[in-house]
């Protein structure tokens, strides 16, 4: 990557990297040099750029108000009353007016990536989190927070470790297939039209309403996005790329017990993703048969819509990346709705999805 395009986590690192490398026998002293002193200029120009995005952020011209709570940290200010009706104010395009209200978001704003953002209350993070936990299906991914497409390795195939006796012959080297899965991320959208009367809530009220709502729609869109990749990775299947195993017939009690000798012994944490109306077809045929154990073998069982057919697998086996982190952005449209009273407010989260493990998922479908 060019230092002119690195941030400011990149360029600490490298730096990092430089300094350990120059005490090395065979470095080359002068390069690393020329290297460190252009990542100091690239220091200082993103230095330069904060201080332009805290003056953008401000909204005009005032006196800055020296605050009494300098000596609070950055989460004690982010919990405080004062910074929440004013992060509120902020994300509903005010503070234009508020000289007290624009220093405070001055002095906590920041950048990422080249774009200005204002860190969320404390508790609005909190809302966010829990709504993870609260899906059954992005609470069991694996997750990560990597800027632009991310790049892993899945090991598809590769036999167990050699034993090596002291002075006997060398073991043979294990023939590793690799394949390499690409996240590329797409932007997740979610528009909720909100009333006047709700714009006029304060503070806390008014975030706690917004992103609940927002963050509901986009973490339902996530969880579609993972249940269709897995849904047509089985019907489609991608030569070189971690297999989904695909069972084709009618709907019966062992229907299941079948998939699940299509998966590696390694999908250990399983789960069955169905609709309801294929989970009652499930338990019906059970009742119907008088059968008295569990037709779905004490497997949890998350009921969703958006599966067309029966998945059962071990979800760690997908990798999902939060290319800008896991906040939600907002934006604001008090146009198009003004005759009606009603604002618009969209709610974007970048977001990639892809299976990361070889035969982790089975997909049960009823043939024609």
């Amino acid at each position: 990557m060019d230092i002119k395009d690195m941030t400011m986590e990149q360029v600490e690192a490298r730096a990092e990297e430089i300094r350990e490398a120059q005490s090395a026998e065979d470095a080359d002293l002068e390069a690393l040099a020329a290297e460190a002193e252009q990542l100091a200029a690239r220091r200082s120009a993103l230095i330069e750029e904060q201080k332009a995005a805290q003056e953008a952020v401000a909204r005009g011209a005032g006196e800055v108000i020296k605050r009494e709570d300098k000596n609070m940290t950055e989460r004690e200010v982010r919990q405080s009353k004062a910074y929440i009706e004013a992060y509120a104010n902020y994300v509903k395009g005010g503070c234009v007016d508020d000289t007290e209200c624009r220093s405070i978001l001055t002095d906590n704003a920041g950048t990422v990536e080249g774009a200005t953002y204002v860190p969320a209350p404390v508790f609005v993070e909190d809302i966010i989190a829990e709504k993870r936990r609260e899906s059954k299906i992005l609470s069991r991914v694996r997750a990560v927070e990597v800027p632009g497409s991310v790049k892993v390795g899945v090991e598809m195939d590769a036999p167990m470790a050699e034993v090596h006796t002291e002075g006997g012959e060398a073991v043979t080297e294990e023939a590793l297939q690799l394949a390499i899965v690409t996240l590329s991320p797409v932007t997740l959208k979610k528009w909720v039209s909100v009333t006047d009367e709700v714009m006029d809530m304060t503070g806390e009220a008014f975030l706690r309403y917004l992103y609940d709502e927002i963050a509901r729609g986009l973490i339902k869109k996530a969880e579609a996005i993972v249940i269709s990749g897995i849904e047509s990775r089985a019907a489609t299947p991608v030569q070189g790329m971690p297999a989904v195993a695909s069972v084709t017939g009618a709907l019966s009690l062992t229907t299941i017990i079948e998939m699940r000798a299509h998966l590696n012994a390694d999908a250990e944490d399983l789960v069955l993703i169905m609709n309801a109306s294929d989970y009652a077809a499930i338990k019906a045929l059970a009742a119907a048969a008088s059968y008295a154990f569990d037709p779905f073998d004490g497997i949890e069982v998350i009921i969703d819509n958006k599966a067309t057919g029966i998945i059962l697998g071990d979800l760690s086996g997908v990798m999902v990346n939060y290319p800008a982190g896991r906040d939600i952005q907002y934006k604001f449209d008090d146009k198009t709705l003004m005759t009606e009273d009603m604002v618009r407010v969209l709610g974007r989260l970048p977001f990639a999805a892809g299976i990361v493990a070889n035969n982790f998922f089975a997909v049960g479908t009823k043939g024609n």
